[in-house]
């Protein structure tokens, strides 16, 4: 028995299993294939729930991926030529598998011809979209869009190309008929190649349907981009995500349970449940708000350097890594430095390798060093080491101890307004940034706080690289969303010092 039948095996035979948020959400979507039936369910980090549910609900379609798929159909036909049916049938039906066969080739080939004039068109109208004064990432879809003559003649290209997908179906459906997996139980190769062969046909089917709900019969609940996912060589990526995924859960999820218990350090912006609530669409809760076993305001000193530019303006990077710089000196290092940006990290991180080699401490730069999970080990095994990340470790990060002593938080987590799925669920607001922008980012600003305060006896420094915290009127929310800590605002040339004086105290067992 294979490694996944037998995990699926303890699974349907144990009393209580465990999972993680992605398989939950797809076990849903499967129609509850992948995990044995449940009447109750706790998820723990609750907050993550929408991102997962987003993902699992929508759709991506590589450009790639799919002539990757129409061409390798194409082979099944000469694969097929080397088999003797001779045995399994009678001559017209070897005749006919024959000319289906042959016909699998033609029709997959027109596919991936008529899907080259699709994706050349498609590419004209991404370009339109993306370069020149306004340079984006992706192109969202929008109704103003579908109105457009390039997206007419982008429509009629997909046309063409869902004729030919229909014509490569019928020769896949034919040939699928004609083999019985059973009657071939004797040939382990052609067993592979039938297998295959239905595998394939799901996957046209699949990406029919998708294509046919992102060009002509987009869902009313539905979010729609282009995006490239290639630096070097162009691949367009046919994006979908649902508005909100809180009627998703709902009907498919939260109705359907006896008791279903969502608990997480930053499920509230510190004033209650309804934002959460709101998002993942659970109404008739019972709630509960407890406080933290940990004593913040002698186990944190967080400190705002008043002199430091704004974000936007053009001296904040040479600021921003002076701050890191001399901060982490006076750690030796045990520190981690959070990101919002990709292109943030990898200059900040070309600048402060170079500088901090000589004083013996390391950079692990997340994307450079390595994925999240590869720096974070090469942290824990470097004594005097400082962690760059992004996006996955500002949450879900335990480093306790002497290992780190300093949290630097860069910028002020704001999601970026151009991102398609941000941009679309910013529209329902009538104030967008107070009703949606502010309490994403309190909730992720909330995450990378937590990573300071592990344990009891854990005590740290906590920074804020972002001016707006203090000169901002909306700054003041940030603040109250944290626990009761003990806040500084300094000079940049002060933090050095400050962060000795607040970890010296605490190996004297005082405050400050």
């Amino acid at each position: 028995m294979c490694f996944l039948n037998q995990a699926r095996q303890i699974a349907f035979e144990s009393n209580i299993v465990i999972v993680n948020h992605s398989l939950l959400i797809s076990d849903i979507v499967s129609g509850g294939t992948s995990i044995p039936e449940y009447d109750f369910l706790i998820i723990d980090e609750g907050q993550d729930i929408e991102k997962i549910s987003t993902k699992h609900f929508g759709f991506e379609i590589s450009q790639s991926n799919l002539f990757d798929v129409f061409i390798r159909i194409s082979e099944y036909s000469e694969i097929l030529k080397t088999f003797d049916f001779k045995a399994k049938f009678d001559s017209s039906d070897i005749s006919e598998v024959n000319s289906f066969s042959e016909n699998l080739k033609t029709t997959s080939l027109n596919v991936v011809t008529s899907l080259k004039e699709l994706f050349k068109e498609i590419e004209v109208f991404f370009t339109q979209e993306t370069e020149g004064f306004n340079k984006k990432e992706s192109a969202r879809i929008t109704g103003t869009v579908r109105s457009l003559p390039i997206w007419s003649e982008i429509e009629k290209f997909w046309e063409d190309f869902n004729n030919d997908g229909d014509s490569l179906l019928f020769n896949l459906s034919k040939l699928r008929q004609k083999f019985d997996l059973d009657k071939y139980s004797d040939d382990p190769k052609l067993i592979t190649v039938i297998s295959d062969i239905s595998r394939y046909k799901k996957l046209v089917e699949d990406f029919k349907v998708q294509m046919n709900e992102f060009f002509p019969h987009p869902e009313k609940n539905g979010i729609y981009w282009i995006s490239d996912s290639s630096r070097s060589n162009r691949n367009l990526v046919l994006n979908k995500a649902p508005f909100n995924v809180n009627e998703y859960l709902e009907n498919n999820l939260f109705t359907q349970k006896k008791s279903v218990v969502i608990t997480g350090a930053t499920l509230s912006d510190g004033n209650g449940f309804d934002y959460i609530k709101e998002k993942l669409g659970f109404d008739n809760s019972s709630e509960m708000l407890l406080g933290s076993p940990f004593d913040y305001q002698k186990s944190v000193l967080v400190c705002v350097p008043e002199d430091i530019p704004n974000p936007k303006e053009y001296d904040f990077q040479l600021a921003l890594e002076q701050s890191i710089y001399y901060s982490v000196l006076a750690t030796s290092g045990r520190a981690l430095v959070l990101f919002t940006s990709n292109a943030s990290l990898n200059k900040t991180a070309r600048a402060l390798k170079k500088s901090l080699m000589p004083h013996g401490i390391n950079v692990f730069a997340q994307g450079i060093d390595g994925n999240a999970t590869q720096v974070v080990k090469k942290f824990l095994r470097s004594k005097n080491s400082v962690l760059f990340g992004t996006s996955s470790l500002w949450e879900g990060v335990d480093i306790q101890g002497d290992s780190l002593k300093l949290v630097i938080m860069t910028k002020l987590p704001f999601d970026v307004p151009t991102d398609p799925i941000i941009s679309a669920r910013s529209e329902v607001y009538d104030e967008p940034f107070t009703q949606y922008s502010i309490p994403e980012a309190l909730i992720k600003f909330r995450q990378g706080f937590g990573r300071l305060i592990r344990k009891k006896d854990d005590r740290g420094v906590f920074i804020i690289l972002d001016n707006r915290i203090i000169n901002n009127h909306y700054g003041k929310l940030f603040f109250q969303s944290l626990p009761d800590v003990t806040l500084r605002k300094i000079k940049i040339g002060m933090l050095d010092n400050k962060i000795n004086e607040w970890l010296s105290d605490s190996e004297a067992g005082g405050s400050k």
